[in-house]
């Protein structure tokens, strides 16, 4: 059976094996597509490709985020640990400034007078002990003992002595006291090397 169409041709019933011509204007040029109905068909996407390509992207993207998750993640801990450093680094660099004034206190008290009253001195010595005390709470550590064995990580030396007491190799003087700052070395201690030949 026909219909009419708007122009007064006649439509024709179209059977699946008619070939159909489909006409298409794009920018004044007329194209003509000629295709049979099964082939229309065939190329028509089924739902199922439509719904593995949405997984397919889904999956994707769940990818990416996960990635961009574990960027962010490393970044964090990497400018944590960036923070971290710098801070221990210029508490290292406040402490240096404050050696010299606990090796003065020490050569104060290594040389005060005999004139001296005790109590004062006392005093004093107390309040230096608190000042190394809080010091210590925030990580600073004395390389000060005599008797251990010489380690070029930790000791400057500074030439040789002979005391009978000490092992040969081992620290017999301490010109000037090391320092660690939460086990990193701050400055190495002065020393002499137990030799007892010399």
């Amino acid at each position: 059976m026909s219909e009419e169409n708007d122009n007064g041709t006649k439509n024709k019933e179209l059977t699946p094996t008619d070939d159909i011509t489909i006409e298409f204007v794009e920018h004044d040029e007329v194209h003509q597509v000629s295709e049979t109905p099964e082939k229309l068909i065939e190329e028509k996407p089924s739902v199922e490709s439509k719904s593995d390509e949405k997984d397919e992207k889904l999956k994707a993207a769940e990818d990416k985020i996960l990635r961009l998750r574990a960027d962010f993640e490393n970044y964090r801990k990497r400018t944590a640990k960036d923070w971290a450093e710098r801070e221990k680094r210029a508490q290292m660099e406040v402490l240096r400034l404050i050696l010299p004034f606990l090796d003065n206190l020490d050569r104060a008290f290594l040389n005060s007078p005999e004139n001296v009253d005790k109590n004062w001195l006392q005093g004093i010595e107390l309040s230096v002990k608190d000042f190394q005390a809080l010091l210590k709470q925030f990580g600073l550590e004395e390389i000060a003992e005599c008797g251990v064995a010489f380690n070029p990580a930790y000791h400057e030396s500074m030439g040789f002595d002979s005391v009978d007491e000490y092992e040969d190799g081992t620290v017999a003087k301490i010109v000037q006291k090391g320092y660690l700052f939460k086990g990193m070395l701050l400055r190495p201690a002065k020393v002499f090397i137990n030799k007892k030949s010399v």
